[in-house]
């Protein structure tokens, strides 16, 4: 499942859901983990709460910048 991440100056929205203020504290709760192995699925793989779903490669780096958490693989 894609999720649809929209980042503007009052924070983030993943599917539409209510905006995850650009707080450091509150961004870092987004975490991503690169796609090394399904060639066929996007990028990343996001988690947020009970949220698991994939990111593209440029919605993935929009969420890096922002403060989210880059898992290690």
């Amino acid at each position: 499942m894609a999720v649809t991440v929209e980042i503007n100056e009052h924070g983030v929205t993943l599917n539409g859901n209510p905006t995850i203020g650009l707080s450091g504290a509150q961004m870092k709760k987004i975490e991503l983990q690169r796609n090394h192995h399904m060639k066929n699925l996007p990028a990343f793989c996001l988690y947020y709460h009970e949220l698991r779903a994939w990111v593209s490669e440029e919605d993935g780096q929009k969420l890096i910048a922002a403060g989210a958490t880059l898992l290690d693989c």
